[in-house]
């Protein structure tokens, strides 16, 4: 099936179920009727409402060369060093001043964001109990007020959604262009930016949110876990995690980052950045985000 003119090249969003492409190289957000700048492909952010705080790009001199590298490279060749969300991103997180204090960057005392990002497979795997479980964890997040930044897909995600949705609470989907049919995007469920590859998905979904929480899934989110664990070890980001080790699930996974601890290959510093839940209530305590609502704990 032949994708849609200029469809690769250009940021998407699925508004009510239908694929509505981003005028010029910008990405907007859909809230509350209207379309909110996010950034443009300069690197000038425009606010029209001040959603997100101004944060200008670092931008190095451009090279100026002479003779033959000239030649080969252009004569000018921009290095950028920045996070740009939408068509002509790169997927750089923000620059920061390497290996600050830990004490100063490993958490805040409490994040204002409300909005979660779950890590989570587009499959339903084997055991039922994965997706009865991801719905008990959507319910308990929708009733602590938070939101929900997702993936978007079938299986466990799916499951996970559906129960956000059925609670009342706010979603948001990211997906590829290239996944876009496969994970049924198209679904009018929430907010659903199409975006130009996994890059850019997962450099917008950490954007977003101000925590995150893995449930069962595959190698896509091992993948979203270590390198966000990866971030905030290098104080590229400073944003919790949590894995609920539902079933024990995680148990393998828990046991070869220990193992890396005693090789010497990873300090007991760096294994605390992945923090370990057994219910939904727990998870949400560590992660030092919502409040649950009277009656339902």
């Amino acid at each position: 099936m032949r994708s849609r003119p200029g469809l690769d090249r250009k940021a998407h969003v699925i508004l009510d179920g239908t694929l509505v492409p981003i005028r010029g190289p910008h990405l907007r957000r859909h809230a509350n009727g209207d379309w909110k700048e996010i950034s443009d492909s300069s690197g000038n952010h425009s606010r029209s409402e001040g959603h997100i705080p101004r944060r200008p790009l670092a931008s190095p001199p451009h090279w100026r060369l002479s003779g033959w590298p000239g030649l080969l490279l252009g004569a000018r060749v921009p290095l950028r060093i920045a996070t740009r969300v939408g068509a002509g991103s790169a997927t750089m997180p923000p620059f920061r001043t390497p290996n600050p204090p830990r004490e100063t960057t490993m958490r805040t005392t409490e994040v204002s964001n409300r909005r979660i990002a779950v890590f989570c497979g587009a499959r339903p795997g084997s055991d039922p109990g994965h997706l009865r479980f991801a719905r008990e964890f959507g319910t308990a997040l929708a009733q602590r007020g938070l939101e929900l930044v997702y993936g978007t897909g079938g299986g466990v995600m799916g499951a996970l959604a559906e129960a956000v949705a059925a609670a009342g609470s706010g979603i948001t989907g990211i997906v590829p262009h290239s996944l876009r049919e496969q994970q049924n995007a198209d679904s009018p469920r929430g907010t659903i930016f199409v975006v130009r590859s996994l890059h850019e998905r997962k450099a917008l979904m950490y954007r977003l949110c101000s925590a995150f929480a893995v449930l069962p899934g595959g190698i896509g989110t091992l993948d979203e876990l270590m390198e966000v664990a990866t971030w905030n070890n290098l104080c590229l980001m400073d944003k919790p995690i949590v894995v609920v080790n539902h079933l024990g699930f995680f148990d393998p996974m828990l046991e070869m980052l220990d193992h890396l601890v005693r090789q010497g290959f990873l300090t007991r510093e760096e294994r605390r950045l992945i923090q370990v839940a057994q219910s939904p209530d727990e998870a949400f305590d560590l992660l030092r985000i919502g409040v649950p609502e009277p009656g339902t704990v």
